[in-house]
């Protein structure tokens, strides 16, 4: 389980920063510390709306948790709607994120 934490871990600590003052993100970090736990899929749903409603931050761990299956099924095109999205509200590591699944050919 450490392994797949650390696929996304320096986007976890910078959504804990910019989090910490935001009881709806909450289950989202907490959630994926048990990757296949039902708060892992309550985390994943929470950040799904909040990434519906504009959140930049949210738009990026949806497409990287979409990637890799945490909290939800792995779906690599909508790993990459999210990055394209992410990066379209100039989210600079959206921009990171779209521009590995164009080199990896992920969803695209």
């Amino acid at each position: 389980m450490y392994d797949a934490i650390s696929k996304i871990d320096p986007l976890l600590r910078y959504a804990r920063h910019e989090f910490v003052s935001n009881p709806r993100l909450t289950n989202l970090v907490l959630g994926l510390d048990r990757i296949d736990s039902k708060e892992a899929r309550d985390a994943f749903e929470e950040c799904e709306r909040l990434a519906a409603e504009g959140s930049p931050l949210a738009m990026c761990m949806c497409s990287r948790l979409c990637h890799n299956g945490f909290g939800t099924t792995r779906c690599d095109k909508a790993a990459f709607k999210w990055a394209m999205n992410a990066s379209a509200a100039g989210f600079a590591p959206g921009y990171y994120d779209l521009g590995l699944c164009y080199e990896n050919g992920i969803g695209v």
